[in-house]
């Protein structure tokens, strides 16, 4: 269960996944509330959106269903191949799921999102203003430095993830850059260009996803969960048993590092269902007892 300290240092130590892109949604630690911000509003956000579409929406899940369909029907490559191309498609298909409940949602979900928390304080605060107010989390040295190393840690996975894909050549980007390569009959830089396009792809989809995944850290975020939010952690779950089955039928066959990546990965999403799966009865006993005490007033 994800303890205050922990929501706190998810808080504290977000802006690490901060790079050129702002989400749609993000939180605003001022006023302890989420802020949906339009492509008008502001050109990070805008960029997002961009990068979201072409890296995750287009190439993404076009490459997925390129190289599945390719061996498919030339019915040519094995067993480890196929199992980790359906994985990444799987994941590329988790993030399209996000972006496509932000852009169509985000914005509905952030203000009935904000409005169910000043309620949630109204009830435990009759003499409640337009104020919300939101404790304070004290934290001791000790468990600021382990917060501090477990945030930076899990801060540079996107870079540890990218470079290992690059290195073992076991993403979907791959295999289209070495047909691309092969059947114009690129030489070796037009190839290197197409790997840098590689590497900046995958590099953005690391990023982004690790980026909102910090929201699920947040105390009033995971006591309050939209359907969008339970449909990622489905799919989450699901991502987390391919990646550990392909980690099992790979045994001496797959380069050793590789062995690393995938269980990191399922340790990652491991994090984030515990920090959230234990708010599911405490949000229904909350709600339960709020509309209680409505209908008695």
């Amino acid at each position: 269960m994800a303890t205050p300290s922990m929501a706190s240092g998810f808080r504290k130590y977000s802006s690490k996944f901060n790079l050129f892109f702002e989400p749609a949604i993000t939180w605003d630690s001022k006023n302890e509330g989420l802020v949906f911000r339009q492509i008008s509003d502001s050109k990070t956000t805008l960029a997002w959106h961009i990068s979201m579409l072409i890296t995750v929406d287009l190439l993404g899940l076009g490459s997925s269903v390129y190289v599945l369909s390719d061996q498919y029907f030339r019915n040519h490559g094995n067993l480890t191949d196929s199992l980790m191309i359906w994985f990444f498609a799987i994941c590329d298909f988790y993030a399209f799921t996000l972006h496509f409940l932000v852009s169509f949602y985000g914005k509905e979900a952030v203000n009935g999102w904000n409005e169910m928390k000043k309620w949630s304080v109204k009830f435990r605060n009759p003499d409640y203003t337009e104020e919300l107010p939101y404790p304070d989390i004290t934290i001791s040295s000790k468990l600021d430095i382990i917060l501090t190393c477990v945030i930076r840690f899990y801060g540079a996975l996107p870079f540890m993830l990218t470079f290992s894909s690059m290195v073992m050549s076991f993403d979907n980007y791959y295999f289209i850059v070495q047909s691309i390569s092969s059947t114009l009959g690129l030489n070796c830089f037009s190839t290197w260009i197409l790997h840098s396009f590689r590497f900046g792809t995958l590099l953005i989809n690391t990023l982004t996803f690790a980026y909102t995944s910090t929201f699920i850290g947040s105390k009033y975020y995971t006591r309050f969960q939209e359907f969008g939010t339970l449909t990622a952690i489905c799919l989450g779950m699901l991502v987390c048993a391919i990646a550990n089955f392909v980690t099992v039928k790979g045994f001496n066959v797959l380069p050793g590092p590789i062995y690393v990546v995938f269980p990191a990965i399922s340790a990652s999403i491991l994090v984030f269902m515990n920090s959230i799966m234990p708010y599911g009865n405490g949000v229904y006993k909350e709600i339960f007892e709020e509309v209680r005490l409505f209908r008695g007033a």
